[in-house]
């Protein structure tokens, strides 16, 4: 069938994205990785039956990701530096927590930029502006996660089929913005 000729391509491809993944050495990257593979897994054949999954792949995963991307300590380093910087955001929002500094200030008033756009939009735009931009990113997963139980309302099946595909894009995108400014 189509398919199994089409199999080996596609092995080739996660090959080739989880190697371009390891050369990035991005911690976000990484979870934003799992968080969609977990998103999709259990989007795809429920909670219970995802727990097991990651069980055989992930000590394999760790082994071979090792090293920075798996540090995820806040004692020390860039972890440590991202708090501060995020401390630094807050301690701006509470001078304009509406409508928040202007677009594009945060460098200006604390020459780095907040590494979390969650924190770097409420930061900029305050609070009206930062729960929109949280709003859209929930909005989107919400309704995506909806259909999972009405999935009879959709009458394209390859929406039905991509349904799961696009959640794990969502969330994934959503955890690795935590670590991005990217707004």
């Amino acid at each position: 069938s189509k398919t199994r000729f089409l199999a080996p391509i596609w092995i080739g491809f996660i090959f080739m994205f989880g190697h371009a993944q390891y050369l990035t050495r991005s911690r976000g990257g990484f979870l934003g990785l799992l968080a969609g593979l977990g998103m999709m897994f259990v989007s795809k054949i429920g909670v219970k039956k995802s727990i097991p999954v990651p069980a055989v792949p992930m000590p394999v995963v760790l082994v071979l990701f090792g090293g920075r991307q798996t540090d995820l300590s806040t004692d020390s380093g860039t972890g440590q530096l991202r708090i501060q910087m995020w401390d630094a955001g807050f301690e701006l929002l509470k001078r304009t927590p509406l409508f928040g500094i202007g677009m594009n200030n945060y460098v200006e008033e604390t020459h780095h930029v907040a590494h979390n756009s969650f924190v770097h939009a409420f930061v900029e735009l305050g609070l009206f502006g930062g729960i929109m931009f949280v709003g859209v990113y929930y909005y989107a997963i919400s309704q995506l996660w909806s259909l999972r139980k009405q999935q009879e309302l959709i009458e394209d099946d390859q929406l039905v089929r991509l349904r799961p595909f696009l959640l794990a894009v969502f969330c994934g995108e959503v955890v690795g913005l935590m670590s991005i400014s990217r707004c």
